[in-house]
């Protein structure tokens, strides 16, 4: 399972040249409550380890997508410990990152401003190629509406992904026009100069 895969790649000199990691829809925080059984329980983990790891810096492509990874509040008594969303771009972590997939992973807008902040910090320095698409109904708490895709407008607009050749944004319920406009005001002044596709449907 997901568990021993992790412990496998972060050993060290296990896997150094690995440049690809495709986890897409692989229920990465659940576990059987027991050996053999159908019933499952929360468990962030070996998620946790993941991102964490120092093992992955030749690490190129990595998705995540079709995965509830976020869809749990931090900080909450009696909620599972989990990862932030800011530890997969976390500064020197995956230094050679180029596409990153996040779709369907239930990050709420505070959840992506943590992101945000992260690259607007040099986490992705060359990052080519990232998703974010899905539905975040339900997940955006209240004044919180504008949060994320504004912090991701602010890391546009200071340069620091200045390699990203594409964006998905699609079915983002905390997107609206103004943010919209900041992200393309972004490409206007060239602090995104090899910015070519924005989806958002």
């Amino acid at each position: 399972g997901f568990k021993h895969l992790v412990a496998g790649v972060c050993e060290v000199g296990a896997v150094p040249l690995l440049r690809v990691l495709l986890l897409k829809n692989n229920s990465l925080s659940l576990t059987p409550i027991s050996p053999g059984s159908v019933q499952q329980k929360r468990d962030y983990a070996p998620l946790s380890a993941l991102l964490s790891t120092t093992q992955l810096t030749e690490l190129e492509e990595l998705d995540l997508s079709e995965n509830s990874l976020f869809d749990e509040q931090l900080g909450v008594e009696g909620a599972p410990e989990r990862v932030s969303a800011a530890a997969v771009v976390a500064a020197g972590r995956f230094p050679k990152l180029r596409v990153l997939k996040l779709s369907d992973t239930e990050m709420s807008s505070e959840e992506t401003a943590a992101f945000a902040n992260a690259l607007g910090e040099g986490g992705a320095p060359l990052l080519e190629d990232l998703d974010l698409s899905g539905e975040n109904e339900g997940r955006v708490g209240e004044g919180e509406e504008e949060t994320g895709m504004q912090a991701l407008a602010n890391a546009l607009h200071n340069g620091r992904l200045s390699q990203l050749c594409r964006i998905r944004l699609g079915e983002r319920l905390d997107l609206s026009f103004q943010h919209m406009k900041a992200i393309f005001e972004a490409t206007a002044h060239d602090k995104t100069p090899a910015l070519r596709t924005i989806e958002v449907c």
